[in-house]
């Protein structure tokens, strides 16, 4: 039994993670090396901490850096600026952060 668990933790943890960061991050294989070398800190920090710094496009679902204007992917805008103040603001936002104002949309 403690075999099988031991196993869990070397083969199937970094295994998952692996899987999972993929379609998260650039540098998946630091997360999975992390988790393989800390085993049970390395997949608590990869669930608390990990997941929180990704970013998808709200198009094509990769993860991107929420400090990208654009998509790299798929050229699809991931910001837009305010008309009244001019700060960036993203772009399921339903308000300037900076000055209260409701962003002007394009009708597609």
């Amino acid at each position: 039994m403690l075999l099988m668990i031991i196993s869990f933790f070397i083969f199937f943890v970094p295994t998952y993670v692996w899987y999972d960061s993929k379609g998260r991050y650039r540098h998946s294989g630091h997360w999975t090396m992390l988790v393989g070398a800390t085993n049970l800190g390395g997949l608590l920090l990869y669930l608390l901490i990990g997941r929180v710094l990704a970013t998808t496009c709200p198009e094509c679902h990769q993860a991107v850096n929420e400090k990208q204007k654009f998509c790299p992917y798929c050229r699809v805008s991931l910001k837009t600026e305010c008309r009244h103040c001019g700060q960036a603001f993203g772009r399921n936002w339903q308000f300037c952060a900076s000055c209260g104002h409701k962003p002007e949309r394009e009708n597609n």
